[in-house]
């Protein structure tokens, strides 16, 4: 993780910032393994950049993280796309949207998902979309740490299996599924 993270960069910014020494309440599930070792890792190199990570983690984590914005600075949290709408990402980051339990608002997001609802042209929803990606970029707001990997497999005995890329991944084609010829 370290030979990743730029410690210098970000020593730098916060020295331009003119701060030492922040603290970021970090929630994440205390239950769940990945997402302790994955706390531990960024505590690691954040405490190397100058920050303290105060573990924040609670067993249940999503109650606290849709209920008790106020209870930590930033959380470690995970979406899956189930839908192939145009739009489908925009309730993670509107105003009252069903994923933003923090609350977070953004003028260009808003407009941009509502003018989604209505765009049928795929070169005006795409220009849509990037607007939306770069005003959550450009503010730091939800940033990708990884992609889980997917696997399908199957016996020689089934055809027209196909990968999925929507949740659960696992039946994405299953009405194609057919016994193989013999």
């Amino acid at each position: 993780a370290d030979a990743d993270a730029n410690i210098e960069k970000a020593k730098q910014l916060l020295s331009e910032a003119g701060v030492s020494n922040p603290q970021v309440r970090l929630l994440t599930a205390q239950t769940n393994t990945r997402r302790q070792q994955e706390l531990q890792l960024i505590t690691a190199s954040a405490q190397k950049a100058g920050f303290t990570v105060i573990d924040a983690s609670a067993a249940n984590w999503s109650t606290v993280l849709s209920t008790q914005a106020s209870a930590y600075d930033a959380a470690l949290f995970g979406w899956q796309s189930t839908g192939l709408n145009v739009g489908e990402s925009c309730p993670n980051y509107i105003a009252g949207g069903i994923n933003n339990y923090f609350g977070w608002q953004n003028d260009t997001i808003e407009q941009n998902c509502n003018a989604l609802s209505t765009a049928i042209d795929p070169a005006q929803q795409l220009e849509l979309l990037t607007g939306v990606e770069k005003a959550v970029f450009d503010e730091g707001w939800s940033l990708p740490i990884f992609q889980f990997p997917g696997v399908t497999a199957w016996s020689t005995k089934v055809e027209g299996v196909t990968a999925g890329f929507l949740a659960p991944d696992y039946f994405w084609n299953a009405a194609d599924w057919k016994p193989a010829a013999q």
